[in-house]
Parts: C-alpha cells; structure tokens; sequence
C-alpha cells in the first residue's frame, strides 16, 4: 500500500505521518528516515527497509527517491521495486512530499491513499482522497490536539537526502567540494603513506559512506600530492 502525503511548508504533513503510527492499533514494525519517538519505530536508511514481516515504512523529503525528475535512477528503481513488493510484505509505505505532479508516473498508479494537508486558523486539515474512487473524507487536528503528537517527533529533525550524491551533484560552490576533497584527503594521507590506487580509493569511500560522486576528485588530489 502507498499512501502519499502532499502539502506546502509547515502544513503539517510530518505530524499527520506521525499520528497515523501512533495512532495504528496494531503497533506495527515502524522504519522512518526520521525518528518517531516510540518503542516500535526505528530510525533507518533507504538500503534498510529490507525488514522482514509487516509493518510502515515512512519517508519525509521523500522528492529525492519518488520525483519525476530522478525517474530511472538507482534510488528510484529500488522504491520502484520496493512498493510493487509491499502487498507481498506486507508493508505500507508513507511517502512526504510537497506536490503530487511532481510523483513520477511509475509511483501514481500505485497510490492508494492521498493526503492533502492544510494549515488553518487554529489548526490542521487534512483531505484523505481514494484516487480509484475519488471519495473523500476529512480529518481536522487542532492545535491543542496536535501538542499531543508533537513529542513524538522533531520538526525541525534534519532530513539527509536518501540519494547522498545530490549534494555533490547540486553543488554550485567549487570551494566546497574542494574543502571536502582535502579534509578525505588529508584523513587518508594519515591512514596510509604509499600510493594509493583508484581501486583503494573506491573501496575506502564505501567503508567510510563517503558519496562516489567525490572518489574521482580525491584520487586526482592524491595522484597530485603523491607527485
């Protein structure tokens, strides 16, 4: 199942995430790429909703994965392939997003279960949409309600982007890949002082979690300062 939640800044998508796991009566396995204060959620990477059993997988800032403009990529292909399993695994996936045109095409036919968020005086709408039939239901969270929830999460929780090569990729500052460049660098010169091979380069950035998009920059900047 594929729920996607919709909405401007601060319309409260994070929170009506949020209740729907607190609120499920069948306190279900819980992943998120956020923390969800509760005893059955753990807080995980995209790689890691391989989970067995049922359960929800919840993933805010979800663009990165599930938008038109990143269709064929790897991180797209996975979900992909993810969500056409769920029903299989048993799993619901909530994605947070902020424009449903942006949902690439392969994900649309898969919605069950839109929601549109709202920030209104007081409080929180929210319009639950079934896309085959086009019912709609609402459900309003005032704010004295929504303090409630509040607890079981950080709004302001910094979310990395699930594909970590974006930043590199987006990157218009040189300054900055190049002061990135130098600290692995200067990090590496330290661990090891003989040459050090495309292949040592590659297989130290994955055991590091360092984005493949700057393993070209360091060696180069090795083979530099190796002379």
């Amino acid at each position: 199942m594929l729920v996607v939640i919709i909405g401007n800044v601060g319309s409260g998508k994070t929170q009506i995430a949020t209740a729907l796991c607190v609120e499920h009566p069948q306190k279900p396995n819980i992943l998120a790429n956020y923390t969800i204060k509760l005893p059955n959620a753990k807080k995980v990477e995209l790689d890691e909703i391989d989970e067995p059993g049922p359960g929800i997988v919840v993933f805010d800032e979800a663009y990165s994965a599930i938008d038109s403009y990143n269709s064929g990529s790897p991180v797209n292909k996975f979900l992909s392939f993810k969500l056409f399993q769920s029903r299989k695994d048993e799993k619901t996936f909530i994605c947070i997003l902020q424009r449903f045109k942006r949902l690439d095409t392969n994900f649309r036919h898969l919605v069950n279960l839109i929601i549109r968020c709202y920030k209104i005086p007081g409080g929180f709408k929210y319009q639950f949409i079934n896309p085959e039939n086009g019912r709609t239901y609402y459900r309003y969270i005032m704010d004295k309600d929504a303090k409630k929830i509040w607890p079981y999460y950080d709004t302001y929780e910094k979310i990395d982007p699930i594909d970590k090569n974006l930043k590199i990729l987006v990157t218009q500052n040189p300054k900055k890949i190049n002061d990135m460049v130098d600290i692995h660098v200067a990090q590496m010169r330290e661990l090891y002082q003989g040459a050090w091979t495309k292949a040592k380069v590659s297989d130290y950035a994955q055991r590091n979690d360092i984005p493949k998009e700057l393993v070209t920059y360091i060696y180069n900047r090795l083979k530099w300062v190796e002379g």
